[in-house]
């Protein structure tokens, strides 16, 4: 692909990447963006593609992908010891992140901005696209040191300087990838100096939070429905929070983390005995991660009110 950075009197030179199977792909983006682990969502004709070009302490890209999961981990960071600034503008689907505890989603036409330097979760739920300006910390110092101490955050087109900011980082990616010009060092400068302007608060909504997590939670637990060994440690890790926050989660609810997961999986076993898509009680057990087919039968009976059995006879 080819790294090398411009200084600021040179004109762009850009790089084009195209990947169609998973592995290259998130090789180019850590090549391009920071290491980081990646979990594709199923998607039998996955594609990623970006344009990016470099002047001095900034990068300016434009990319485009089937959804997928990255994560960066503490041990990632203290291993490689990179860090940048990130303004990352959706132009397509949603971008919800987890980073120090806090929880935020950028809708189209707005921007998360985050550090490479803290453990983070970024999910794409639906094929996207997006815009990113990565700065180096050194060149955010000069220009909007604050940012270098807040925590995540989100750009939003109503919040004071939000639209001019959000419209000069589409612009200055775009034409430095679209046109040679030798004014992007300016227009990085210029642009920083107007995030430096921005107060924006984490999109800490409690009730958008609560149906994100449940709904990650949800998606796990639907690829790991016949794994009888999740537990709450592992739910919290996959959802990218603590286990204390899970139990607040349900507890309002009136459950567990764990009694949901028990609920939900009789659930769907009841549809798939009433819809006789196994042959017996002890498929259906092992099938939604029960040992043995006496323990399911009496959890079923429990919720159900009556046997697993009598559903499947008559479905």
């Amino acid at each position: 692909m080819g790294q090398q950075e411009t200084d600021g009197s040179q004109p762009s030179v850009v790089h084009h990447v195209r990947k169609h199977d998973v592995e290259s792909w998130h090789n180019a983006i850590c090549e391009v963006f920071c290491h980081t682990r990646y979990t594709p969502r199923p998607d039998n004709k996955f594609m990623g593609e970006m344009s990016f070009a470099s002047h001095g302490g900034a990068r300016m890209l434009k990319v485009r992908s089937s959804a997928g999961h990255f994560v960066r981990d503490r041990q990632t960071i203290q291993r490689d010891g990179f860090d940048s600034l990130v303004v990352l503008v959706s132009l397509r689907g949603d971008l919800q992140m987890v980073q120090n505890g806090n929880f935020l989603q950028a809708r189209h036409g707005e921007a998360l901005v985050y550090r490479h330097g803290s453990p983070f979760e970024i999910e794409f739920p639906h094929r996207y696209g997006a815009v990113s300006l990565r700065v180096d910390p050194d060149l955010v110092q000069r220009h909007c040191p604050s940012l270098l101490m807040q925590n995540a955050t989100v750009i939003k087109p109503e919040t004071t300087n939000g639209l001019l900011a959000l419209t000069m980082v589409r612009e200055l990616c775009v034409n430095a990838i679209t046109k040679s010009t030798t004014d992007a060092h300016r227009l990085v400068g210029a642009t920083l100096d107007v995030m430096s302007t921005i107060v924006s608060q984490p999109d800490n909504d409690r009730s958008t939070r609560n149906r994100w997590l449940l709904d990650k939670l949800e998606d796990l637990l639907q690829r790991n429905i016949d794994n009888g060994e999740l537990s709450l440690e592992s739910l919290a890790r996959a959802a990218g929070v603590s286990a204390r926050t899970l139990n607040r989660l349900f507890a309002e609810k009136g459950t567990t983390p764990m009694r949901w997961v028990l609920d939900r999986r009789l659930e769907l076993a009841y549809d798939v005995l009433a819809q006789r898509r196994v042959r017996n009680v002890t498929e259906a057990a092992f099938s939604f991660g029960f040992n043995d087919s006496s323990t399911f039968s009496r959890a079923f009976s429990r919720k159900f009110g009556v046997p697993p059995n009598s559903v499947l006879r008559r479905g």
